[in-house]
């Protein structure tokens, strides 16, 4: 309903009438189903209105506050919600000066993933080579607004599609996401004026990383039978920190005694070994791997070289008959010596009966 004053009164002596029209200036106009409160006044009237009394309703508590010291100044909402996206209306009232009212158009901007859901916040984790998709959707806006991307100050990508009504999108694709792209900023901005604040959203990528180097440490030039040893693999460069395994001869070893630390994207395994005579000679391995991203493993490998005391063996000669033997034969045995390292000068004999 607007009031309009025509300019002329009726004196009496009981009352002064002034003439107003109460009908709207446009014919397809009409009163407005309800007239809600204000979400925020402030009473300008005994003081400087940087000091004025602020008024506000409980529907948006503390986050609706008018901020007088912007220039310009305006209603803030922090932070921004889903259900805020509507027209805001500022009215002013002034002690001669008319009635001013200005309208704003709160545009709804959110960023979607490639299959259409909703994102916001840290998204991810994508591997190392990966494509990324996302669309940034800005509902109303008048007039309709440019959609950019941005990382930081740097533009990335300023052309906006119009997708349906009044909503206006932009897709950003990143073709292939490096081990740099960890924790990078995006932002979609809106603007449909260089006098209004452009809204924003923003998303930060996680990432996951495949490990870089994994080593056995210490040289491992001899190990001594029945010892006890601690053999250390160590990998890094992956997120989050790779899961280590242990093999031989590319058997996974169950039946070992381990220890795992990790320390940022370092992890270390301990691998508690006792040697037998059996070990000499195998290959015991350790695999470093990401749980999610299984495909790319490294694997770094060391040949056990188990000292042992001699192990000798008593045996007939090669051409001795054992089922045929009479007396007076010479009868002769050959003395074996398995050892490593092996015996320098093995006392060679015989036994003859």
């Amino acid at each position: 309903m607007r009031a309009c004053i025509k300019g002329f009164a009726r004196k009496s002596r009981i009352r002064t009438l002034l003439i107003i029209s109460i009908h709207a200036s446009r014919r397809a106009d009409s009163p407005p189903a309800d007239n809600p409160s204000p979400l925020l006044s402030i009473d300008g009237r005994n003081g400087p209105i940087k000091r004025a009394p602020h008024w506000r309703t409980r529907r948006r508590g503390s986050r609706a506050y008018f901020d007088m010291s912007a220039d310009p100044p305006g209603l803030v909402l922090n932070p921004v919600k889903a259900a805020d996206h509507a027209e805001y209306r500022c009215r002013v009232d002034f002690r001669s000066s008319p009635t001013q009212n200005v309208r704003v158009q709160l545009e709804r901007i959110r960023i979607k993933s490639e299959v259409g859901m909703e994102v916001s916040g840290v998204i991810g984790p994508y591997p190392v080579g990966a494509s990324v998709a996302l669309v940034c959707e800005v509902e109303s806006g008048r007039p309709r607004p440019s959609v950019s991307w941005f990382h930081e100050e740097s533009l990335l990508d300023n052309v906006s599609e119009v997708k349906r009504g009044e909503v206006t999108t932009n897709t950003l694709t990143i073709a292939a996401l490096t081990r740099a792209d960890l924790y990078r900023v995006l932002t979609c901005q809106a603007s449909n004026s260089n006098l209004s604040t452009p809204v924003a959203a923003t998303v930060t990528l996680d990432m996951s990383f495949p490990p870089l180097d994994v080593r056995i440490l210490g040289a491992m030039e001899s190990l001594s039978e029945g010892e006890r040893y601690e053999i250390v693999c160590e990998s890094s460069g992956s997120r989050p920190t790779a899961t280590i395994s242990w093999w031989k001869n590319g058997m996974l070893m169950t039946d070992t005694k381990t220890e795992v630390f990790h320390e940022g994207n370092v992890s270390r395994s301990t691998l508690y070994l006792t040697p037998s005579v059996a070990d000499h000679d195998t290959y015991v391995s350790c695999r470093a791997k990401n749980p999610l991203v299984p495909s790319a493993v490294l694997e770094d490998s060391k040949k056990l070289n188990v000292h042992y005391t001699p192990r000798l063996t008593l045996a007939p000669g090669q051409n001795l008959d054992m089922e045929d033997i009479e007396e007076s034969d010479d009868v002769y045995f050959e003395c074996g010596i398995q050892a490593n390292p092996r015996v320098p000068h093995p006392h060679h004999f015989s036994l003859c009966f």
